[in-house]
């Protein structure tokens, strides 16, 4: 059979190229997402630990969630150690020295208040303790070590010649912002890491816990064994600490971006590898059904002439292996480029941590051309199952027919997707049904897909029916001929419907939320002046309380944003935390500047161990005033809370709003994100007399705070259109690709009309015809699928009104009909032959 497939891949070239290209397209996409999910999941390797051998850092995961649902989660940054394990860790048999490490976001301003970072603000300096130095390899070209009120900094912040020792420089912290004199410059391997070294005792305390590290690294005696001073170390420390060793140092590095963002670029990449396996999929499955079935005449010429349906099925399967490995190999070949521009693309528009990289790592790309080989069989099965499954004389009236029936096993399994996306509706409202709107679109696209022949090629038949009332021929053989290939219409429009629902799904999804975040947003903000960080992270908590005392100022209130694990039934949110935020506004739990629209209860009672919880997770899970709340803080400490408050205003703010002494005691960086200010123009003109004292501080005015508001959604939105964008493109190619093979295999067709009359031009209007039937029933169906998909997600003042999909989304899918229509007619012209023959 093997020696068959091969005679006839070299004999039916022309048939098969369809189904080459689309595994060549699946698999480069495939490739390259292996390639970058490879990249994130790999050992981060020492990082500023270079000179370590082990770094100690607290454990960090959760387990979040109840029975077969629990999941274990990884927490970053890590939370502190006591200064009591750096003293014991350095008491372990072995141990040369232990240093603590801690690691706070630092900015810097030069005496005429201009901010010293160069670096993107993914990368911001941060601060260290002068011990810690070393550990990266850094050494002092210039100056002296730092006292209590000095600073050394990298070369990359002091070049060229911007700062030198004895300048003076402001540096904005968790513990507040003061004036501090340069007293060295220091080199390192890494001249792109901005780093400002203090004093230990001085960053502990800057950092907001003199008393704590965020980790500790082992320098060990010559000639000892790392595995026995590892054991140690656990045995001394006990079971909260983890013991990394070199290849994983950086894990524990609090102030690393590619660490920092490895978690959120893991869950894009998973996100755009579980697009790219669903295109995947759908195109190789649709295109090699469609390639076994047009070579129906051949298969049952076999079968008459005594093949047995196995030994049908076997050629079919291992033609489809030829092919796999084939178009696997160049598709993984081809797939590292591709994963290199979209490193740069993610890296560029600030998805992806600064320094991200594809690595070229061969497990990755065997996984994909594996994984592209076992999509290659699973699509082809029903296939080959149906093309010896027939009797030759059936199978041969089929043929002559041009009727294609679905299997028994491909109808229960496309009923049954179908059956599970409307039980999804069902299941899931409010807004529980905007978070599982695009597994349900996948759901009914899948199940659209199973049943291609009779959905969109049963509905073309139907809407195709009304042309046999024009005049001429034209409208009747356009009617018969997509009433008689039903199985090429489902085909063609499968592309068309997938790219429908990818872009319009999530469009609507990324276009929905940003909205509503705007919207709340405009409705919550009723200050007059927004104070946000000019440069670095945010604001030191110390400056609400200073805005409050200038002359003119009604009230201010600080925000601090923070994270927060429900860990009750029902509220734990997959196992990702819930945004939380710190409202300091003063006295009597006021709110100047916000109004959060409060349903029940008061912001007055948020206190301590009481908080404030949004209507959009109180609703779902009928939580009212007074009931309790299990939670874990982000540092892992586990605390029970109670709702004193529950309010609807809570999109880009945060679900839960808590004491800022609890948030503090347990938030890894202790920076406002804003201060919202009320007052009239002295208020103003105060603000920007204070602004050009404390150079961290930037004013924004009200319309300009929610302008940068929309800035910022529009990222999401960029990430949601570019994974969008490159499905979508490969699902293009997939179209023309499709549309080619269903139009090139016609010639004996329209050599039979060309010989009955007629002409050249007909033929394309012919095909013109057909193809915009398909294209319209294939659009519909998406579009129906995108709205089934919504329809339990709530509207209304306190719902999340779905947005409709914008203008550029319909430009969209009017280009993609059109290219189906252009595709054909170009396909059809290459099927034309200039004297038409049998």
């Amino acid at each position: 059979m093997l020696a068959l497939a091969v005679q006839t891949v070299r004999g039916r070239r022309a048939s098969l190229a369809g189904a080459f290209v689309a595994v060549v397209i699946a698999a480069t996409l495939m490739s390259a997402c292996a390639v970058l999910i490879a990249s994130a999941l790999r050992a981060p390797g020492p990082g500023r630990f270079a000179a370590a051998e082990l770094v100690v850092q607290a454990r960090s995961s959760i387990t979040v969630g109840h029975g077969n649902t629990a999941s274990s989660e990884v927490v970053f940054p890590a939370p502190r150690l006591p200064m009591a394990d750096l003293a014991r860790a350095g008491r372990v048999p072995g141990v040369a020295r232990a240093v603590g490490d801690v690691s706070f976001p630092v900015a810097m301003f030069d005496a005429a208040g201009t901010t010293a970072a160069k670096a993107p603000a993914a990368d911001n300096p941060r601060g260290h303790g002068w011990s810690s130095a070393a550990l990266a390899g850094y050494r002092l070209s210039a100056g002296v070590r730092p006292g209590a009120a000095d600073v050394v900094v990298a070369r990359s912040l002091a070049a060229p010649d911007r700062l030198r020792p004895r300048d003076l420089v402001r540096i904005a912290t968790p513990g507040g912002a003061r004036n501090f004199t340069i007293s060295g410059i220091a080199s390192g391997p890494r001249e792109d890491e901005q780093s400002v070294f203090f004093a230990d005792a001085v960053a502990r305390g800057l950092a907001g816990a003199p008393d704590q590290v965020n980790a500790i690294a082992i320098i060990m005696r010559p000639g000892t064994d790392p595995a026995r001073v590892r054991a140690a170390l656990r045995h001394r420390l006990g079971g909260s600490v983890v013991v990394l060793d070199r290849a994983h140092a950086a894990e524990a590095d609090a102030g690393d971006p590619r660490v920092a963002g490895r978690s959120d670029l893991i869950a894009l990449l998973g996100t755009m590898a579980g697009t790219a396996g669903t295109v995947a999929v759908f195109v190789i499955a649709s295109t090699f059904a469609f390639a076994v079935a047009q070579r129906r005449r051949e298969n049952t010429t076999l079968r008459a002439i005594g093949a047995t349906p196995g030994q049908v099925r076997r050629m079919v399967i291992a033609e489809a292996l030829l092919i796999g490995l084939s178009g696997g190999a160049i598709g993984m070949i081809a797939g590292l480029p591709l994963a290199s521009w979209i490193a740069r693309m993610l890296v560029s528009h600030n998805a992806a941590p600064q320094g991200f990289v594809p690595y070229d790592t061969w497990i990755a790309l065997v996984c994909a051309l594996g994984a592209g080989l076992l999509v290659c069989l699973l699509a082809v099965l029903a296939a080959a199952w149906r093309a010896g499954a027939a009797p030759p004389a059936e199978a041969l009236r089929d043929q002559r027919t041009g009727r294609q029936r679905i299997g028994l096993g491909r109808g229960l399994i496309g009923v049954g997707l179908l059956g599970g996306a409307v039980a999804m509706i069902c299941l899931f409202q409010g807004q529980a049904a905007l978070t599982f709107s695009y597994p349900t679109a996948l759901l009914f696209m899948s199940g659209t897909a199973l049943l291609a022949p009779l959905l969109l090629g049963g509905l073309s038949a139907l809407v195709a029916r009304p042309l046999r009332l024009l005049p001429g021929a034209l409208g009747l053989l356009a009617s018969t001929a997509v009433s008689a290939s039903r199985g090429r219409g489902g085909a063609v429009g499968v592309p068309i419907m997938l790219i429908t629902v990818l872009a319009a799904t999530g469009v609507v999804l990324a276009q929905t939320d940003q909205r509503n975040t705007q919207r709340v947003a405009t409705q919550r903000t009723t200050a007059t002046q927004v104070l946000v960080a000019s440069a670095g992270a945010g604001l030191p908590p110390a400056t609400v309380s200073a805005i409050r005392t200038l002359s003119g100022v009604r009230g201010a209130t600080g925000v601090l944003p923070t994270q927060i694990f429900l860990l009750d039934r029902g509220l734990t949110n997959n196992g990702d935390p819930r945004p939380a935020a710190a409202l300091d506004g003063g006295a009597d739990g006021a709110t100047p500047g916000l109004d959060l629209g409060v349903r029940s209860g008061s912001l007055a009672a948020v206190h301590g161990d009481v908080i404030a919880l949004a209507y959009s997770v109180a609703a779902p899970a009928h939580l009212h005033v007074g009931d309790p709340l299990h939670a874990s803080m982000f540092d892992l400490r586990r605390v029970t809370l109670r709702i004193g408050a529950i309010y609807d205003r809570g999109a880009g703010l945060g679900e839960l709003v808590v004491d800022p002494a609890l948030a503090r005691a347990h938030a890894a960086d202790r920076l406002d994100s804003a201060i919202f200010v009320t007052g009239g123009a002295a208020a103003a003109r105060q603000l920007t007399r204070y602004a050009r004292l404390h150079p961290e501080v930037a004013i924004r005015s009200r319309s300009q705070y929610l302008a940068g508001v929309h800035g910022s959604t529009v990222q999401t939105v960029w990430v949601a259109w570019f994974i969008i964008s490159l499905a979508g493109v490969f699902a293009l190619l997939s179209l023309i690709n499709t549309v080619a093979m269903a139009t090139a295999v016609r010639g004996r067709e329209f050599a039979s009309i060309r010989l009955l009359g007629g002409t050249r031009r007909q033929c394309l209007q012919l095909i013109s015809l057909e193809s915009s039937i398909t294209v319209l029933v294939a659009l519909a169906i998406g579009a129906l699928i995108v709205r089934l998909s919504l329809l339990g997600v709530p509207a209304g003042p306190t719902g999340m009104p779905v947005s409709g999909p914008s203008i550029f989304v319909a430009a969209i899918l009017a280009g993609t009909g059109l290219l189906g229509i252009i595709a054909g007619t170009m396909a059809g012209m290459g099927a034309l032959r200039p004297s038409p023959r049998l």
